[in-house]
């Protein structure tokens, strides 16, 4: 058999460096994640949430200028009176459960679930978004949008995926902190905060 061009040369991949599925331990930090992104998983995404690291935040999506996108800000005010005040002014904040996430690809990333206030009824895209998370902490789902509230399906095969390897020396908080590090709404001089109470456009 003719041989390969490639064979008469030195490869220039080394397989030995690409067998472990932690891309972050992969980069040299240990396992320590340098950064996450706030999102919800797309409906693209076989995803798992972690079954105890999670927190309850104030969140606000704010629309990106000139785009149809949306960008999650932490909405904590400097003392608690500019903190209500905050509150009370940004009508796109929400009660969030903002959970761990790991993706089949293990990426990870901070899911911001929203929350029932507990004025009147639950919506059903509280209930259902909640159903999925239990869903999700047992094995890989997928969950997509359709109108009033989620679906998810499981794999076929769950067997193809593997256990998410998840960040041990990061609490949820210290993941959260990351990323929202330069997300951060904490006073009434903030761009979305000016726009929403009519000071600029």
């Amino acid at each position: 058999m003719a041989k390969k061009k490639s064979d008469s040369k030195e490869s220039l991949i080394d397989l030995s460096k690409h067998e472990n599925p932690n891309y972050n331990q992969m980069l040299g930090t240990n396992g320590i994640l340098t950064s996450i992104k706030v999102s919800k998983p797309s409906k693209e995404t076989w995803f798992r949430c972690h079954p105890t690291e999670h927190v309850g935040l104030f969140i606000a999506e704010i629309p990106v200028r000139g785009s149809l996108k949306k960008k999650n800000f932490l909405v904590q005010g400097e003392t608690m009176a500019l903190h209500q005040e905050l509150l009370s002014t940004l009508d796109v904040t929400r009660s969030c459960c903002c959970h761990l996430v790991a993706t089949s690809t293990n990426a990870m990333m901070i899911w911001p679930r929203k929350l029932h206030t507990g004025e009147g009824d639950a919506l059903e895209s509280h209930t259902t978004a909640e159903e999925a998370f239990k869903a999700s902490v047992d094995g890989f789902i997928k969950m997509k949008w359709n109108g009033g509230g989620y679906s998810w399906v499981s794999p076929r095969d769950p067997s193809i995926f593997k256990d998410p390897v998840w960040p041990e020396e990061q609490s949820i908080v210290d993941l959260c902190n990351l990323a929202f590090k330069g997300q951060i709404i904490k006073d009434m001089d903030h761009p979305a905060v000016l726009q929403a109470d009519g000071r600029a456009l």
